[in-house]
């Protein structure tokens, strides 16, 4: 913006404190712009009490300005032009009358200044976090055993959030802290250490999307190689739009990581792996594209000594493999495959235990045929297969949750029709999939379900009911010998085992309940394992008894009977509790009793435990703000033998303590 074209704005703002004495004597201070952009800041001096109005050459300008405490922040809609300004400080008192506080002259610079404002690159960016730190002293305890820890302990931790935003930029920020200052309780070896962050940088341009990532993520790939796996590292991804064509590599700790150690998750290259992973939509851009998926790792992994070894022995593990993926008719049938080829030796490249080379392939087809109105509810029905074969000696190091040696076929279908909800599955899977001489092969097929409907709210002389809901789920397995080698001298496979649960439930506005029943047995027709049989009842409720009262509790009681050996044992449990804010935002108090016992033909102590604390908070935290309180916590448990008098035993501990909390705010 010119000279000739700049416009003042003209708004009215009043800024009001306390008002205790009319146009006191005071200096405020002013900080001019460094560009013609940048805010206009004063500071007043604390325990100024009077009401302002703000002119900026001689225009009202009050109304844009933000206050916070004793700061008065003006930034211009508009570049102001080159040349001199003159900024005002008016006070005013109740009466009307006024008085100018101070006045200041600033000069911005245009040519300088519209330089500046292109590389103002900063649109916006906000920071919060909250913060706790407990002091507690244990002022009496007994039986509570040789490794108590110390009488004093500082303990805490905290969760910061942070995001700075460009016009095509974005940086977000999160992680959390540790602190214990008690070496038995710690999670690192540090008593002040940080815990789980990630740090992501995105940039999206005209043709191409980048993005960095640090710390705790994922790799984002679901396969039979990769999958799921959740550590700290890095990584960095490049995709075009639309991501018809994208590319990843990654760097992972092998192991949940925490600590500043290891700060970037990859310095320890005995628990590493390094990877990259490609994608393409060959025939077009659209979100049901055909998309295909290549990928590639190598590693290795620290694990503990194989056999009479002690000394720790380091896997090696690599793998390549391809995915691909296909949807039709918006979504309603879908195409999934993987393959994955893997390299593992378990005891590394010097150690005596060979190179497994292995294959593992899945491929997936689902239908959603109806996804409509019926009897004007919303109706959907979705049908899939699912076929998996994976080699029995295949292992991931970044994929470590998969189960090898098996050939499964799995049929599947979830129908959702309003409230009602039924999930059902159907498989047959079978080991020893590379025929090795001399292993016997079983068969596993299994039945399962899993339904549920929720009624509408209850109305009239029914609302007694509430929102009542039920449920029905359980499994069905078959477990037998498919084929059984020449000359085997193990055991037999053929047994069955099966369970069911039935609950159910009603929310209501201060009060809900729920109720449940589990029935579970195990039969070996091969006389390998004895049967045995389980049940289990289990009731929970939770009752807002006033606004500033909450009572909860649960009881179970469950039943296991061993056939083989006639045995039968009894276990109840019982637990409640008891939350209540006794004098609003000073007083608080909770407490919690719960009872295991045990009957039966085993011998096992009842236990019985208290968890009580009363806290008084001076200060309530508020962002930018520290909240202070004290609270007295104690804990009491008690175990009676059935027939061992020598379990016989009370324990207790009282703790006093002092807690900070320091929620944290802040936006630009």
């Amino acid at each position: 913006m010119n000279d000739n074209n700049f416009r003042y704005l003209a708004v009215i703002f009043t800024f009001i404190f306390p008002f205790h004495s009319a146009l006191a004597e005071w200096n405020p201070q002013f900080y001019p712009p460094s560009t013609n952009q940048d805010n206009l800041v004063i500071i007043l001096p604390e325990g100024v009490v009077e009401h302002f109005a703000l002119e900026l050459d001689n225009i009202d300008i009050t109304d844009l300005v933000i206050t916070h405490n004793n700061r008065l922040n003006y930034r211009p809609i508009e570049a102001l032009a080159a040349g001199q300004h003159t900024l005002r400080l008016i006070a005013l008192d109740n009466l009307g009358n006024s008085i100018e506080k101070a006045s200041w002259s600033f000069i911005t610079q245009g040519e300088k200044n519209q330089t500046a404002k292109a590389e103002a690159w900063l649109t916006s960016a906000s920071f919060t976090a909250e913060t706790l730190t407990e002091f507690s002293n244990r002022l009496k305890s007994r039986h509570i055993g040789s490794n108590a820890p110390h009488h004093s302990i500082a303990s805490g931790g905290g969760q910061v959030y942070g995001q700075a935003q460009g016009e095509n930029w974005v940086i977000d920020a999160q992680g959390n802290y540790l602190l214990q200052s008690e070496k038995s309780l710690r999670q690192t070896s540090a008593p002040f250490d940080i815990g789980e962050y990630t740090l992501s940088a995105n940039h999206y341009g005209e043709l191409i999307n980048t993005r960095f990532t640090a710390g705790h993520h994922d790799t984002g790939l679901d396969s039979l190689l990769i999958s799921q796996f959740y550590r700290r590292g890095l990584s960095a991804h490049i995709a075009s739009k639309q991501d018809r064509v994208a590319a990843s590599a990654f760097a992972f700790n092998t192991e949940n990581t925490l600590g500043t150690d290891n700060v970037s998750g990859i310095s320890d290259q005995n628990n590493r792996i390094n990877g990259f992973s490609t994608s393409i939509k060959p025939f077009s851009s659209d979100q049901d594209a055909l998309k295909l998926m290549t990928m590639y790792y190598d590693g290795e992994r620290t694990r503990e000594g194989i056999g009479v070894s002690t000394s720790d022995e380091t896997a090696t593990g690599s793998g390549w493999g391809v995915t691909a993926e296909k949807q039709w008719l918006n979504n309603q049938l879908k195409f999934q495959s993987h393959y994955a080829r893997s390299r593992f030796d378990l005891d590394g490249h010097e150690g005596l235990a060979p190179d497994d080379e292995s294959n593992a392939f899945s491929i997936l087809l689902e239908a959603t045929p109806f996804n409509q109105i019926l009897l004007d509810k919303n109706f959907n029905l979705t049908v899939g297969s699912k076929y998996e074969r994976i080699d029995t000696f295949f292992q991931s190091l970044a994929n470590q949750g998969l189960a090898s040696d098996r050939d499964a076929a799995t049929l599947y279908s979830n129908l959702y029709w309003d409230n009602l909800t039924v999930d059902l599955q159907l498989s047959r899977e079978t080991n020893n999939v590379e025929d090795l001489i001399g292993l016997p092969t079983d068969k596993l097929q299994q039945f399962l379900w899993n339904s549920s409907y929720i009624f509408t709210l209850s109305q009239g002389p029914n609302t007694w009911l509430g929102s009542p809901y039920i449920n029905f789920s359980g499994f069905t397995s078959l477990l037998e010998r498919d084929k059984t080698p020449n000359g085997y001298i193990g055991t037999d496979t053929d047994s069955r085992s099966s369970s069911y649960t039935v609950s159910g439930g009603s929310n209501y506005e201060a009060l809900y309940w729920t109720l449940s029943y589990t029935n579970g047995s195990f039969n070996d027709d091969a006389n390998t394992n004895n049967d045995t049989s389980n049940e289990l009842t289990s009731l929970g409720f939770g009752w807002q008894a006033r606004h500033n009262l909450l009572l909860n509790g649960n009881l179970q009681y469950a039943t296991f009977n061993n056939k083989g050996t006639g045995d039968n044992s009894y276990d109840t449990q019982i637990g409640i509790g008891l939350i209540s804010e006794v004098i609003q935002e000073k007083l608080n108090l909770n407490i919690n009793y719960n009872l295991n016992q045990s009957s039966g033909d085993t011998d096992l102590p009842d236990r019985h435990i208290i968890n009580t604390e009363v806290g008084w908070t001076f200060s309530q935290a508020t962002y930018n703000r520290p909240g202070f309180s004290l609270a007295l916590r104690g804990s009491l448990e008690k175990t009676n033998g059935n027939t061992a008098f020598t379990d016989n035993e009370t324990s207790y501990q009282i703790f006093a303590i002092f807690r900070i909390s320091v929620p944290l705010s802040g936006q630009y």
